[in-house]
């Protein structure tokens, strides 16, 4: 029986201690049919030397930029350059995996499913910053929930939740519709929305089971309330609405509807970050 290969593609800048943990956390994982590849956005630190010693494991593969070309353009790199699995793990350099089955339930689950069918699997995971650290799970009834992917769009603001480093994706789909082509916050979130409009009668998988740890500190690019940094990130909704009504899965109706959620619960949470003086 042929297992697809798995791509965990760990970009990072700046991250020799934090991608350390990166590495063995994916060199823990179960799933037989893996390869590391990290893309190193022109660091400045000791990242190269730091990771030395995990080359001579054949999963693990080093790339380094010539210049810095940011966050977004990071991600597209290494996915469209470097990876060759069938399916796609994102792991930033800071972040880690701590359930060492999680790629292997993942898998089992997208295979049981049909792999031609299934556009992504999502599960949950550890949200930590320096003084305190919180699980964060879609809302769903049960361990695991199979819908279609139009009604994930639908039910994004119910599920509230979304997470790049616990998401297994179809790497094929996603180079064809084009991942992280917008230089924004939510570049992520943006090209599974869009994935999932795109193939409304796809599947998607949402499970409670922990991937690993977001962390979070004042260098994320989530953490920024600059106004224009939020107010071109929160157009991608607008862009996303455009192609749901162009599709006949949602109706107008429900379109104006899910972008009334999206302006509730984008600046609610703008609003409070800025209360509460998070972020930089």
């Amino acid at each position: 029986m042929r297992f697809s290969k798995v791509s965990i593609q760990i970009p990072t800048y700046n991250q020799a201690t934090q991608v350390v943990l990166a590495i063995e956390s994916c060199l823990r994982q179960t799933y037989s049919n893996i390869e590391i590849i990290i893309t190193d956005d022109n660091s400045g630190d000791d990242t190269a030397t730091a990771i030395q010693k995990y080359l001579a494991d054949g999963r693990v593969k080093y790339f380094r930029n010539d210049k810095n070309i940011g966050r977004v353009a990071n991600y597209k790199k290494a996915l469209y350059q470097y990876c060759s699995g069938d399916w796609v793990l994102n792991l930033d350099g800071d972040d880690y995996l701590t359930n060492d089955n999680f790629i292997s339930q993942a898998m089992e689950l997208i295979i049981k499913e049909g792999e031609e069918t299934v556009l992504f699997y999502q599960g949950a995971h550890v949200y930590k910053t320096a003084m305190a650290e919180k699980i964060v799970r879609p809302r769903i009834n049960g361990d695991t929930v199979i819908m279609p992917a139009s009604d994930y769009v639908k039910d994004i603001f119910f599920i509230r939740h979304f997470s790049h480093m616990a998401t297994v994706y179809n790497r094929q789909k996603a180079m064809t519709l084009g991942f992280y082509e917008k230089d924004i916050i939510s570049a992520d979130m943006d090209s599974f929305l869009n994935l999932a409009i795109k193939h409304p009668k796809g599947k998607v998988i949402l499970s409670m089971a922990i991937a690993g740890v977001w962390l979070q500190h004042d260098t994320n690019t989530s953490k920024s309330l600059h106004f224009k940094t939020h107010l071109k990130n929160f157009r991608m909704y607008f862009s996303l609405a455009k192609k749901m009504r162009n599709t006949p899965h949602f109706s107008n109706l429900s379109v104006y509807g899910w972008l009334i959620k999206a302006m509730f619960f984008y600046w609610r949470t703008y609003i409070s970050s800025l209360i509460k003086g998070t972020g930089s």
